[in-house]
């Protein structure tokens, strides 16, 4: 006999009904929303992908916002990044050589042969790609006369020897730019930034014939950060290394990690910069010389001073106070005057790390400077020649 339910009240049947209702969308349409959800799933996968493709493809991890997705260089910079963490610091050999080693030339005291070897002398960095290099004055052995030793020799990225056929000494920076006959030299790239700042990561590289090393390091902080007034016309922008200072050898490269040059090691444990080499190199490839600026000025970075010191004096948070102006008697007279406060060079502006020695002596003799400086408490443009 078949059983059927019996309502005993109006809500038994409105449950009845409802039940029976829930049923029936249960049955119809639940294969629909299966379809449906898969078929979105794939379309976003498939356009994801897609995507994906086209970042890991066209654009790099540098640029801003949009390479952050790029997910395979990410990767493979963190990858990278672990490889050099797990080696020691002090010996972090590559195994593939970056393209920077190329830019870096080997110099011996003679032709080294199997017979005789050389003895090394350092790193030279190639400057421009006729033959252009610079390395420390200390390096070089000289004879009595004080001319270089003509047995030296400098070994280029491809083997080959030559001798230097010239040499143009810097007494401001102690360094020696050197030419040999040579074409289509791989040269350096100068980074654009004049002045380097502590926490800066860089690498150095230490290169013999048929080898090289590649050192991390990072820059500990300046040599000097004692409220001290300084003049443009003495080096004492120095960056120290954050490791011994008798581990590397006077005159390895720097590079940053995009590759450009940032600097050599100019004494043990200290870094300087490549703006100074930039600006001698400029006057050399103009000139045939070294013409530095002959402007000799008195300064004060203004964060060298107290908040205290600041307001009694009136000046801003960031800036290069000049203290004094100097010109020889020949130079004709500059619109900048003491007490001035230099707020920006060539809409550049001036932080706490701001060096005005380094970035003056990036620059030539004869270089225009674009400055904007507070005078008695006024902002004013002035026009300045090196």
């Amino acid at each position: 006999m078949e059983r059927k339910i019996v309502p005993t009240s109006p809500k038994s049947v409105e449950r009845q009904v409802r039940e029976e209702q829930k049923k029936h969308k249960k049955d119809t349409r639940h294969p629909r929303v299966a379809f449906g959800t898969i078929l979105l799933a794939l379309v976003f996968g498939s356009l994801a992908g897609f995507f994906g493709f086209l970042i890991a493809v066209n654009i790099p991890i540098s640029t801003p916002l949009f390479g952050q997705f790029n997910v395979v260089q990410f990767l493979q910079h963190e990858r990278n990044a672990v490889l050099l963490s797990t080696r020691q610091a002090e010996k972090s050999v590559l195994s593939q050589a970056p393209y920077v080693v190329e830019q870096v030339v080997v110099v011996y005291d003679d032709q080294p042969t199997i017979e005789k070897p050389a003895q090394f002398l350092g790193n030279a960095v190639i400057l421009t790609a006729d033959g252009w290099l610079v390395m420390p004055e200390a390096n070089l052995p000289r004879s009595a006369d004080g001319s270089l030793l003509p047995a030296l020799t400098v070994v280029l990225p491809n083997g080959e020897t030559r001798a230097i056929t010239q040499e143009i000494k810097d007494d401001f920076t102690k360094l020696t730019f050197l030419k040999v006959d040579a074409t289509d030299l791989p040269v350096v790239h100068f980074e654009d930034k004049s002045v380097l700042t502590p926490e800066g990561q860089f690498s150095l590289v230490e290169k013999q014939l048929g080898a090289y090393i590649v050192y991390v390091r990072r820059l500990a902080g300046e040599e000097n950060r004692l409220a001290v007034v300084r003049a443009t016309d003495v080096l004492e922008q120095y960056m120290v290394i954050d490791c011994d200072s008798n581990v590397h050898k006077t005159g390895t490269p720097a590079f940053d990690n995009n590759g450009n040059f940032v600097g050599l090691v100019a004494e043990p444990g200290k870094l300087i910069s490549s703006a100074f080499i930039a600006g001698a190199l400029n006057s050399i490839l103009e000139n045939g010389k070294i013409n530095r600026t002959k402007l000799e000025l008195s300064y004060l970075n203004v964060s060298r001073l107290t908040i205290t010191e600041r307001q009694k004096k009136n000046l801003p948070d960031n800036g290069i106070l000049i203290t004094d102006v100097s010109l020889p008697k020949k130079e004709e007279p500059i619109d900048l005057h003491q007490d001035d406060v230099i707020i920006s060079i060539n809409n550049t502006f001036l932080d706490e790390f701001a060096d005005l020695t380094t970035i003056l002596q990036a620059h030539k003799a004869g270089d225009e400077l674009y400055l904007t400086l507070k005078r008695d408490g006024l902002e004013k443009s002035v026009k300045i020649t090196l």
